[in-house]
C-alpha cells in the first residue's frame, strides 16, 4: 500500500469573505487518506510564526506519539503538549474548490494577510504569510527566490 504525502507550494489569496483554498494537490492528498474534505489547522507545533496543515487521520497518529513519549504519565508536560496538539487546533470543512473561511484566530497566530504561502512537509504542510516567511526562513536562497517569484507572479511584491 502507498502512503501519501504532500509535495509542492502553492500562494493562494485571501478573498474579501476570509475565504482561502487549500491547494489542489493538497485536497487530493487529504481526500484519498481520508475521504472527507476536512483539514487540520494549528498554530506550528514548534512555535514557528506560521499554521501546520494535515489530515483528520495524522490526529491519531499524534495522539499515539504522545502516547509512547508519556505512557501512563498524565503530568503537566503531556497535558501542555496536548493542549497544543489538539486544543489550538480546528477542524476546517472546505467545499468542492477547496474553500474555507479562514477563522479570526488562525489568521492571527500566523499573522496572515492578503497572500498566503502553502509549502509542504511530507506528513503535513505549513501555511505561511509570505513575509514573514522570508524573514524567518529567507536565508535558505531557495526558499526565498521561490517566495518572492510567487509574489511577483501575483503582483504582490
Amino acid at each position: 500500500m502507498t502512503r501519501d504525502f504532500f509535495h509542492g507550494y502553492a500562494m493562494n489569496a485571501v478573498d474579501a469573505k476570509n475565504r482561502l483554498s487549500v491547494p489542489a494537490a493538497y485536497r487530493d492528498v487529504i481526500e484519498r487518506r481520508t475521504q472527507t474534505r476536512t483539514v487540520v489547522l494549528a498554530p506550528h507545533p514548534r512555535g514557528l510564526p506560521c499554521l501546520v496543515g494535515y489530515d483528520i487521520g495524522r490526529t491519531a497518529r499524534l495522539q499515539d506519539q504522545i502516547d509512547a513519549k508519556y505512557g501512563a504519565d498524565y503530568g503537566e508536560d503531556r497535558e501542555n503538549e496536548a493542549r497544543a496538539l489538539f486544543g489550538l487546533s480546528e477542524d476546517v470543512n472546505y467545499d468542492e474548490n477547496g474553500r474555507f473561511i479562514l477563522s479570526a484566530d488562525l489568521r492571527d497566530w500566523a499573522e496572515l494577510e492578503k497572500h498566503v504561502f502553502f509549502i509542504a512537509t511530507g506528513d503535513y504542510f505549513e501555511v505561511w504569510n509570505p513575509q514573514i516567511l522570508l524573514k524567518e526562513r529567507g536565508q535558505d536562497p531557495l526558499i526565498a527566490r521561490l517566495v518572492k517569484r510567487q509574489l511577483d507572479a501575483k503582483g504582490a511584491a
